[in-house]
């Protein structure tokens, strides 16, 4: 496997593994700088998303640690690029655009990680 690919698919795996959790402490997680989003969704769809990006994460590196089923990995890294899509699309029209940003290249980098992985 590529370096990068590799590289690429562990930044993920941290990122999200250190976030998602986060986010499933919704009280804890709503009084930290930079999330103020929080507040205006209800509590369910918050942990739902650190719900979704914790599984994403083990998702990413599982097929790396045991060298079976990758295509699990290809499918982790497509649906994360998808949430952070959604992630995107909602920073951008609360007016947030360094959290836009941010979640476009999260987004940038689990299509590179997918399309790695799958070529």
């Amino acid at each position: 496997m590529d370096l990068f690919v590799w590289m690429g698919q562990t930044v993920l795996a941290v990122i999200f593994a250190v976030l998602g959790p986060l986010k499933l402490q919704y009280e804890s997680f709503i009084t930290r700088r930079g999330s103020a989003w929080a507040k205006d969704l209800p509590k369910r769809l918050v942990q739902l998303i650190g719900m979704l990006e914790t599984l994403g994460a083990i998702a990413l590196v599982w097929p790396l640690a045991t060298r079976t089923y990758p295509w699990v990995s290809v499918i982790s890294a497509l649906c994360l690029a998808a949430l952070m899509g959604c992630a995107s699309s909602f920073h951008k029209r609360r007016g947030e655009k360094q959290q836009a940003a941010v979640t476009v290249v999260l987004a940038i980098l689990a299509l590179l990680v997918a399309i790695g992985i799958a070529f």
